[in-house]
């Protein structure tokens, strides 16, 4: 039976599928899929752990501020839009 699905045979879709089979939906955006991400678009690491960190920041501002995270660098709204454009290339470069 045809879904509609073309089954991604890279790196990745290999290690999502895995992940997929392993947790189902208990996957982890920041652990799971970003780090994967990570390890397989190594020249982009940098892009990553910037988008790792926004997510933190996001966290933080979410979450009422009530914890004092190590963020690494302040988030403006210039750097937050270069951080996403990048992590978006990535996406549309796999």
């Amino acid at each position: 039976m045809h879904n509609g699905y073309n089954k991604d045979k890279s790196d990745l879709g290999r290690t999502f599928r895995g992940l997929e089979k392993d947790k189902g939906n208990k996957i982890s955006l920041e652990s799971d899929i970003i780090e994967n991400w990570k390890e397989i678009v190594d020249a982009r690491k940098t892009d990553f752990s910037n988008f790792l960190g926004l997510i933190n920041y996001r966290h933080w501002l979410a979450h009422g501020r009530y914890w004092t995270p190590k963020l690494g660098q302040e988030y403006t709204p210039s750097i937050t839009y270069n951080i996403a454009e990048s992590i978006f290339d990535i996406v549309n470069e796999n």
